[in-house]
């Protein structure tokens, strides 16, 4: 999906001085360095680092709903009578695909299920 966030976000990291390292597999991690192994070439590469943000196979991350579901009880208690799955907890996806799930869940919060057709941005004119 060719959505245009690419080109900006690049951008905006390198202003921000950050190393963007392509076409290199994660060899692994002790704590404090990382060594990355070219893909093509198998030659390895340690940076120093503060921290790791894996990005990993697109499998959801629905823990939360999970243990917030076994909890009927504790939610019905708060005033709560339903908690539904958006953005990655139900399929991850790209950027835009998160910001679109979370705008129509907002915009379509307290009415009637529309079933699989998503609400109307467009306005017709006269």
């Amino acid at each position: 999906m060719f959505t245009d966030e690419q080109q900006r976000t690049q951008r905006k990291l390198i202003d921000l001085g950050v190393e963007i390292v392509v076409s290199h597999a994660l060899d692994g991690f002790d704590g404090r360095e990382v060594r990355l192994a070219c893909v093509f070439s198998g030659r390895c590469i340690v940076r120093s680092v503060q921290s790791l943000v894996l990005v990993t196979a697109r499998l959801p991350d629905d823990a939360l709903h999970v243990e917030l579901a076994q909890r009927p009880e504790s939610l019905q208690a708060n005033g709560i009578t339903s908690v539904t799955r958006i953005g990655d907890c139900l399929a991850p996806a790209t950027l835009a695909s998160a910001v679109y799930s979370g705008h129509r869940y907002a915009r379509e919060l307290d009415e009637p299920d529309g079933g699989d057709v998503p609400f109307r941005r467009e306005r017709v004119t006269v």
